[in-house]
């Protein structure tokens, strides 16, 4: 069956849709963000709960990735 033009190109579009918000969780899972820089520094029940939240984040990741 041939495609049409428009149809090739609605194709095209969803697959770079699909990529761009593949690339936008990919950059919001390295991009770190730190609260309070200062925070983190001087307030030690802070930072452990700051510490845990990454911890649990990088670990459901990292679940996810080797389940592929």
């Amino acid at each position: 069956m041939t495609k049409t033009i428009e149809e090739r190109m609605l194709s095209i579009e969803q697959e770079l849709s699909e990529i761009r918000k593949e690339m936008e969780e990919e950059v919001a899972r390295y991009n770190s963000s730190y609260p309070d820089e200062k925070r983190l520094i001087n307030d030690r029940e802070y930072c452990s709960h700051w510490i845990k939240g990454e911890i649990k984040t990088s670990s459901e990741w990292f679940i996810k990735e080797i389940s592929k």
